[in-house]
């Protein structure tokens, strides 16, 4: 197995702003057919401004559609109710008669993500995208859960079967912004992990004795959730000595953030949860393929010491940034594809001996179900526009 064997082992990603306009102006912006953008519904301005910078503050040309999805919970505060009609009132003018909003909002009843992956469902039934050449889904609006089922899903129905990357031009742009990101509190009611609709462990009842692996991709402030979702991994893999390997960001924007966090969380990693310093690993903060590669690596490294097993779990926790977090579900993505039973005797990432094991992905997030957003004026000058191309004209070989 080497690097050569994964999806994205040559990638292209654009980390700044002027690095993404001049792609953009030059080669995306050009490219012929019609072009969709996803992008999240709510009080977060970066809904857009992420167009304002690609278009020059423009309405965007014909060929450009737009789907917005309302999924966040409620938000109070800094009159976010009036921020949310305004985003869609912009959205409104630069795409008149081109605008789709959809609601896809979770209950009692069923997870954000399921009801997500019904909405999906029925959007493909309508052969929505099929009509479209190229999709770009904005993720820097979007509450996580969303676009952690919606990359994924999106994937798979435009990978080749054989992992080619070149059916359609899918791309993600992310606005980060750590001001305004910093602003924003998350409240939750009913304290439990949740996991993705599409990687919740595939029943892992039925293979109670696997081991399991669990990946805390490590951000700040997120103490509460990484408690819940441990305990939570616990009664689902009916294990209490599951292997914790935290993913610090180093290098990052603050050079101290790997150590604030590591100070943060000493009791909760190396005391409650008893890591072992070695399992350690560290993953760019602005480079998604960084955390990409590292998780590919670690995945089938395991997969490989547990063939006498007989396979394993593997638990991803998203805790960072939004880039970030993109890396670990493409990661999520690809391993768990190539590690299904229907792939496994055909991939290149597993020998030949290890095809009769059985391996199980899971995603958990704790779901807020408020948002409280302070009223701070959010300046967005010093923020980057990032963009990942992840199918399309860019792998044609």
């Amino acid at each position: 197995m080497s690097e050569a064997d994964f999806y994205w082992d040559v990638n292209l990603y654009c980390k700044k702003t002027s690095e993404t306009k001049a792609l953009w102006d030059s080669c995306i912006g050009r490219l012929s057919g019609k072009t969709l953008f996803v992008t999240g519904i709510g009080f977060d301005p970066r809904a857009v401004k992420s167009i304002e910078i690609l278009f020059d503050k423009k309405a965007p040309p014909e060929q450009f559609h737009c789907l917005g999805i309302k999924s966040a919970a409620d938000a109070v505060g800094a009159n976010s109710a009036q921020k949310e009609q305004s985003n869609i009132r912009k959205l409104k003018e630069l795409f008149p008669e081109r605008l789709r909003i959809e609601h896809s909002i979770g209950s009692e009843k069923q997870t954000t993500s399921l009801a997500l992956c019904i909405l999906l469902k029925r959007l493909n039934k309508e052969h929505f995208f099929d009509e479209f050449d190229q999709i770009v889904i904005d993720v820097g609006a979007m509450p996580r859960v969303t676009f952690l089922t919606l990359v994924p899903k999106l994937l798979e129905q435009f990978i080749g079967d054989k992992g080619e990357l070149n059916k359609k031009n899918m791309f993600v742009i992310a606005l980060e912004n750590a001001q305004f990101d910093s602003s924003i509190t998350e409240h939750v009611t009913d304290a439990n992990a949740t996991f993705l609709h599409q990687y919740s462990l595939n029943s892992p009842s039925l293979s109670p004795d696997l081991p399991g692996v669990w990946f805390p991709i490590m951000g700040a402030s997120r103490k509460d959730e990484l408690e819940t979702i441990k305990r939570d991994i616990q009664k689902v893999l009916r294990q209490d000595g599951v292997e914790v390997v935290p993913i610090l960001p180093f290098p990052s924007i603050d050079p101290k953030l790997s150590d604030k966090i590591i100070g943060d969380f000493y009791h909760v990693l190396f005391e409650e949860f008893e890591v072992n310093y070695s399992n350690i690993l560290y993953a760019a903060e602005n480079d998604p393929f960084h955390l990409y590669r590292r998780l590919m690596k670690s995945f089938m490294k395991y997969a490989k010491n547990f063939t006498l097993l007989g396979g394993g779990r593997f638990v991803v926790s998203p805790l960072s940034g939004k880039l970030m977090s993109v890396g670990a579900i493409l990661a999520v993505f690809e391993a768990s594809r190539e590690l299904s039973d229907e792939r496994l005797p055909f991939t290149p990432l597993i020998s030949a001996y290890d095809t009769q094991n059985k391996y199980y992905f899971g995603v958990p997030l704790v779901e807020p179900t408020q948002y409280k957003v302070q009223d701070n004026k959010v300046n967005f000058e010093h923020a980057e526009l990032s963009l990942l191309w992840l199918l399309g004209d860019a792998y044609d070989e």
